[in-house]
């Protein structure tokens, strides 16, 4: 848990203020929004009460890296209430009794419709379990005792009856208040019924807040009224507007500022910094002004902006956090384009102030040039149209290998599919209309490639392995997976099967998040030219219009691609090829200039081949580092720079034959000790391959015959010379059995190779190949 300050003081007690006559205003629990900078931002605009993001118990009691990602807080961010997501009364309780100190309310969801919430058995799946929520409550109670409020957060059910004998029972088990949204599981943002608060209120004895559709002061008071609720309850409404129980119509210019402030000194990512300032400024910019806005990169070039239309100022700001502030010089605000720094906009302010040339024509190359430095980057970027007059029934967009997630650390360790599709013709209403993106993992993907008739029927074939698991709120309603998203999807607007904006990533319309925390595995993203209809059955889309798509796939939430930008942002196959290649480079540049140097000194043929063959493989590992380098900056690849590389490596390994070949027929004395081979990416399922392995056997063949010659010559002068030759003849005998072991290596390790899995082939193919530098460097 990271805390800035101990917290050993008094608070304020949340039933206390539940039970005085005004009503108490909360901010809700919202995912990766209710964080400890936001909530210090709307505390300072009459918000009493605040609760954390959702956390799952379970993953938070796991290890101190979850806790320290999950739950976060400060001495003046009381009353506080944290919210967990339990199916286990165990785990709702240790979680909650570890808070004890920090926290003034403990809060179950009970409410919550994500799929991959109820997908564990919380949320708003225990609202048909209202003996477990019971049974969660009075262990909780039993653990913690009268300290801390203890809360369920609940949805309302089809049947209202039930929603009452639940509130009741949770009563009897000692909830001190209950927080009611008023919709359904199944309802998005349909109007609130407030009917259903008063019914609830006059149901039971302990406090009732009401959750939902609270945009202004007015509404909050209206609801509080009407209904006779103890407190009411803000989500959208405080993003839209933080100073919202102010009274504030829109966002204050001063709200602005304070947040822009706040995130500076705390030290918030980039791209929640953004996506909160649009959510204070959207209702008072037209669209094309929001579209202007959204496309920033670097907090610089936000505050220049906020600067320029809303007439903020933020330049005392800026020298006040230079100088009380600059221990956050480690701490950067980064996004998946620049990074920026509060020394950075300290900077900034000052030259405005000097009346210099303005930012973004000048230095926004300069901080993307460091950010370049820094390792930004997004990994793989798949752009392209799909047209029309496609035959085929699906294509494959990419595959991507993604790592293994680890359950106490979600949200770095996941993997992210995200991107934009749209088309020139609007997409139908209707929800049978349009073509689908689908996912697919390994077992899926292969079972699908193997079907090659293409008539009507091959959508429900090539679908059918998905369609067991994936969810469909229409079709497969049962379904626990997500993997399906159809397109494409209207502009400047999320896709239909994005229920959650917030779990979709800032300016893209869909986001698939792969997790799988039991190993890592190739995922398989295809365009499939199929649609359900009204009978929920697949059938080929025969007229729908083209399309253009930009997807990116990344290993780990793009706001943390900094961390590592060449493991986490890389396919698992190919992390680690980077720095393989940059330490190959280093050496062999170290291992040509000793070549060069022996060549210098002794000016043989012998030399210069093998200083050829050094300078291949130089070239070699060069061109691959440059390639990886580049994807990692734009998530584009160098693919003719790959293909000069495998030229280079075919050159160095040839003369690396006749070179051998050469000292077997001309040598006079012992010029190398030893020399393991190298060999390519196992291709020996191929044609190529088996190719490769006979000029490799003919290679061998035209070898040892060479030896077997001079060694005859040797033994049959060992009687005139018979100390020199005696010699020649040992070492042709060893170099010949040694050197036969190089010829004989490729083939024994290309069959080897196919043994190892293929997320890890590449990576310890390449680290042997690397590795014949040592044995230049014994010629050397």
């Amino acid at each position: 848990m990271n805390r800035q300050h101990t917290m050993d003081l008094d608070c304020l007690s949340i039933i206390n203020l539940l039970d005085s006559d005004r009503p108490v205003f909360f901010c809700a629990p919202m995912v990766r929004y209710s964080k400890l900078a936001f909530r210090q931002l709307v505390r300072k605009y009459n918000c009493h009460v605040c609760y954390t993001p959702m956390i799952f118990a379970s993953c938070f009691l796991q290890s101190d890296c979850a806790r320290d990602a999950d739950f976060t807080t400060s001495s003046s961010d009381r009353p506080l209430v944290v919210q967990f997501a339990a199916s286990c009364a165990s785990d709702f309780a240790k979680a909650s009794e570890m808070l004890l100190r920090y926290v003034d309310g403990i809060d179950l969801n009970c409410g919550c419709p994500q799929r991959r919430v109820r997908a564990k058995c919380c949320g708003s799946s225990l609202l048909d379990q209202p003996d477990r929520i019971s049974d969660i409550v009075r262990q909780t109670r039993q653990r913690v005792g009268d300290r801390l409020s203890l809360s369920i957060k609940i949805r309302l059910q089809d049947d209202l009856r039930k929603t009452v004998d639940l509130c009741r029972k949770a009563e009897a088990a000692g909830v001190s208040y209950l927080v009611v949204h008023g919709r359904t599981p199944a309802q998005k943002h349909d109007p609130v019924d407030i009917e259903c608060f008063r019914i609830v209120k006059s149901s039971i004895r302990i406090p009732v807040v009401a959750n939902g559709d609270i945009f202004s002061l007015n509404d909050a008071h209206r609801v509080s009224t009407k209904t006779g609720v103890d407190g009411v309850m803000s989500a959208r409404g405080l993003l839209h507007n933080p100073a919202l129980y102010t009274g504030a119509v829109d966002t204050p210019v001063e709200c602005i500022k304070d947040w822009v402030e706040i995130a500076l000194t705390s030290g918030v990512g980039f791209s929640l910094f953004h996506h909160h300032l649009s959510y204070m400024i959207d209702r008072q910019l037209p669209k094309c002004e929001k579209r202007i806005f959204n496309r920033f990169g670097t907090v610089p070039a936000v505050v220049e902006y906020l600067h320029d239309n809303f007439g903020i100022n933020f330049f005392d700001s800026c020298f006040w956090l230079f100088i009380f502030k600059l221990h956050l010089a480690s701490s950067v605000l980064s996004s998946s384009v620049c990074f920026s720094h509060p020394v950075s906009l300290t900077f900034y302010c000052f030259l405005s102030r000097m009346k210099c040339i303005r930012f973004e024509t000048v230095l926004w190359q300069c901080f993307g040039i460091v950010a370049m430095l820094l390792g930004v980057c997004l990994s793989l970027n798949v752009k392209g149209a799909i047209r029309n007059n496609n035959r085929a029934p699906f294509k494959l967009l990419s595959k991507f290998a993604f790592q293994k997630t680890d359950p106490a650390d979600v949200e770095r360790t996941s993997g992210f599919i995200f991107g934009n599709v749209t088309s020139d013709v609007p997409l139908m209403s209707s929800n049978t209309s349009g073509s689908y993106f689908v996912l697919m993992d390994s077992s899926n993907y292969w079972a699908m490639a193997k079907i090659k008739n293409y008539e009507d029927e091959v959508c429900e074939s090539i679908l059918a392995g998905v369609s067991k698991t994936g969810f469909d709120r229409r079709c497969f309603p049962h379904g626990v997976q997500d993997f399906f998203r159809r397109v494409p999807c209207e502009k400047g607007k999320l896709c239909d099967e994005e229920d959650d904006p917030s779990n979709v990533i800032a300016c893209h319309q869909f986001t698939f998040r792969v997790q799988d925390t039991l190993r890592p595995r190739f995922w398989y993203l295809l365009f499939v030219d199929c649609y359900l209809n009204s009978t929920c059955r697949w059938v080929r889309n025969r007229d729908r219009p083209s399309l253009r798509y930009d997807i990116w796939l990344v290993n780990g939430h793009p706001n943390w691609s900094s961390q590592n930008p060449f493991e986490h942002q890389f396919s698992v196959d190919q992390q680690d090829l980077f720095e393989i290649c940059l330490v190959a480079v280093v050496i062999y540049i170290i291992v040509t200039i000793l070549q060069a140097k022996a060549f210098n000194e002794r000016r043989r043929l012998i030399d210069a081949m093998l200083l050829l063959v050094v300078l291949f493989k130089v070239c070699q590992y060069a061109f691959s580092l440059v390639h990886y380098s580049f994807f990692a900056a734009s998530g584009h690849t160098l693919d003719h720079l790959l293909a000069i590389g495998e030229v280079c490596y075919m050159l160095s390994d040839s003369m690396m034959v006749l070179l051998i070949i050469f000292i077997a027929k001309v040598i006079t004395e012992v010029l190398f000790t030893r020399l393991p081979g190298a060999v390519n990416e196992p291709i020996m399922e191929t044609w190529p391959g088996w190719l490769m392995l006979i000029v490799r056997v003919v290679g061998m063949s035209w070898f040892l015959s060479t030896v077997r010659q001079s060694l005859k010559r040797a033994i049959s002068n060992c009687h005139h010379f018979r100390e020199e030759d005696e010699r020649k003849a040992m070492f042709l005998l060893h170099f010949g059995s040694g050197y036969l072991v190089w010829f004989i290596y490729i083939p024994v390790l290309g069959t080897i190779s196919l043994k190892i899995p293929v997320m890890w082939r590449r990576k310890v193919i390449t680290g042997i190949t690397s590795c014949r530098c040592c044995s230049y460097r014994s010629y050397a």
